[in-house]
């Protein structure tokens, strides 16, 4: 593990290491060297499909080079491309006024919202439509910062009065996953794509004979393998939480609820109106 208040430039330690390296890590250190700012906001899933070798292969690459892993390889070098304060975003900068920042978080948001626009395979959002509106259950699931989305896309999908829950818990997704078949549907949240617990949920759910769709950011990663259906979002941050990934996730998920609820929307407005006047009383104690 290599502990240092300001990790050392990974380039360095690469062309340092580079002739212990075995030839296949040789092949991940030519593409990290050629394209590192590439590097420093991409998946594993991305980098291993870009330089030619396997996932397990980058993850030998980086704990050749002293590292723990990828996550700790692309810190090293997101840190080391920019200022510290890109750690936090890519645009923001030390000394920005509080406007700047402003303007800079909004004007990425903005631009991660087109990224989407123009990636998203309306193919694929209009087939999660057809899966989830016929099928006898659907189940969310999502780990981690991925939580939040999970539970948010179930509040949007039961105002529709349709059969879905969000399970959050691994073990319980599997428990549920269990007693799934063909005529149910599981929806993953990552935006990685690459957290274990949501690959080995998605892999289960379709060796049960259930439809797997994917919402993530990454197109090359192991939850998309998994998937019957992927909708992908398009975010390019180099830090490890993209900030800027909610927005897009939200994006995602919210065309799917719109598309859903437009097909009977009649029956969509009933709801809302039988919901908000239960609320209403709610708040208002009466």
């Amino acid at each position: 593990m290599i502990v240092s208040d300001a990790p050392p430039n990974p380039l360095d330690v690469i062309r340092e290491r580079y002739d212990a390296l075995s030839a296949a890590e040789r092949k991940v250190a030519d593409y990290v060297l050629e394209h590192a700012a590439d590097v420093a906001p991409a998946p594993i899933s991305d980098t291993a499909h870009s330089a030619g070798v396997s996932e397990a292969t980058v993850v030998r690459f980086c704990r050749s080079l002293g590292y723990k892993g990828y996550l700790e390889f692309k810190f090293g070098l997101a840190y080391n491309l920019s200022d510290p304060v890109q750690a936090l975003h890519d645009e923001i900068r030390e000394g920005d006024t509080t406007a700047e920042i402003a303007r800079k978080t909004i004007t990425s948001g903005i631009t991660a919202l087109q990224h989407t626009l123009n990636m998203l395979d309306y193919n694929a959002l209009a087939q999660a439509v057809d899966a989830v509106s016929n099928a006898r259950q659907t189940l969310i699931i999502g780990v981690g910062t991925s939580v939040p989305f999970a539970i948010d896309l179930y509040n949007k999908l039961m105002r529709l009065d349709l059969n879905c829950q969000a399970i959050t818990d691994p073990y319980l997704q599997l428990m549920k996953i269990a007693l799934l078949d063909e005529r149910d549907v599981v929806i993953a949240l990552s935006h990685t794509g690459a957290s274990i617990d949501p690959v080995n949920a998605l892999r289960r759910a379709r060796e049960k004979g259930a439809q797997a769709i994917a919402i993530t950011g990454s197109a090359f990663s192991p939850l998309t393998q998994q998937a019957d259906i992927v909708l992908l979002y398009g975010v390019r941050e180099t830090r490890l939480e993209a900030v800027i990934a909610r927005l897009a996730l939200l994006a995602v998920s919210d065309a799917l609820y719109m598309a859903l609820a437009m097909q009977n929307i009649e029956q969509t407005n009933r709801n809302e109106k039988n919901i908000w006047q239960l609320v209403l009383d709610k708040v208002t104690g009466i």
